[in-house]
């Protein structure tokens, strides 16, 4: 019998990863919900309209489906609001399982709206698995590229903080096996790498792999600050990542977890691999 899944975030740096762990099973019923299907052939799945800023595409997303996938709108002023109602609209159209995609430390984050969001979820009667990974590495391939391609460099004010950088395809083969089989239900699985990386020794990767040299600029927080609002990021996305790199500064993101190597039977991705696979974004 099929389980009919769909996939929010589906471009997404974990939602397309997500997507493809799941295509080798053919129980798998898999649908992409995106705001614009036009734009999505490339999955190579069914699409549906899925605006997070129209609630009346939930509903008809949702009908028919067994299982979601759920990422909330990063840094939309109203995630907290958005993520509970579409919970919400799922329980009512017949979703039994949600697995969400959360953040390491999320309940220690009292600005984020995971904290909110995650809390109404395991009080949602349905079965449930929160994912909570640390730092992508997929981070680099996707906001610094452009930076270190045209500079050789990246600018962060993350100090000499460590980060265990987890690769977003092993989040997203933990997603799949969450939402195909009973046993991960009402889990919560923290996601790191295999190690705790600083951001000159993320650069000397990056270096090695590119065959460039790619440098780690430490700055302020001011200037990152002002970086951000340049770049148009909301303001909740500024408050958000300031404290999140405190947090990096401060020594909080550097420990690891065995949870990938329980869950899928292998060690998880290294950030040296990850550099190797995405070298050509780097050149």
């Amino acid at each position: 019998m099929s389980l009919s899944i769909l996939v929010t975030g589906a471009t997404g740096k974990v939602g397309r990863h997500v997507i493809q762990a799941l295509k080798p099973h053919a129980d798998a019923k898999i649908t992409a919900a995106v705001r614009d299907p036009s734009n999505a052939a490339a999955l190579g799945v069914p699409t549906v309209t899925f605006d997070y800023d129209a609630p009346s595409t939930w509903g008809p997303a949702l009908q028919g489906i067994r299982a979601l996938y759920l990422v909330t709108p990063p840094w939309h002023p109203r995630e907290a609001e958005i993520g509970k109602a579409i919970i919400a609209t799922a329980r009512e159209t017949g979703v039994k399982r949600i697995v969400k995609l959360s953040a390491l430390g999320a309940e220690n984050l009292e600005m984020f709206a995971h904290k909110t969001v995650d809390a109404f979820l395991a009080d949602s009667g349905l079965q449930t698995t929160l994912l909570k990974p640390t730092f992508f590495c997929q981070n680099f391939s996707v906001m610094h590229a452009a930076s270190i391609k045209a500079t050789g460099a990246f600018y962060l004010a993350a100090g000499e903080g460590r980060i265990a950088f987890i690769d977003t395809r092993d989040i997203a083969a933990v997603a799949a096996k969450a939402l195909l089989e009973p046993p991960h239900q009402g889990k919560t699985y923290e996601l790191t790498g295999p190690g705790a990386l600083d951001h000159h020794e993320v650069a000397a990767i990056l270096s090695k792999a590119a065959g460039r040299e790619i440098r780690y600029v430490p700055i302020s927080e001011q200037q990152a600050i002002d970086g951000m609002r340049q770049a148009g990021l909301p303001e909740v996305g500024v408050l958000g990542l300031t404290r999140l790199m405190s947090f990096v500064r401060e020594g909080h993101t550097a420990r690891t977890t065995p949870t990938v190597q329980e869950v899928l039977g292998r060690a998880p991705i290294s950030f040296e691999q990850y550099a190797a696979d995405y070298a050509d974004a780097f050149r």
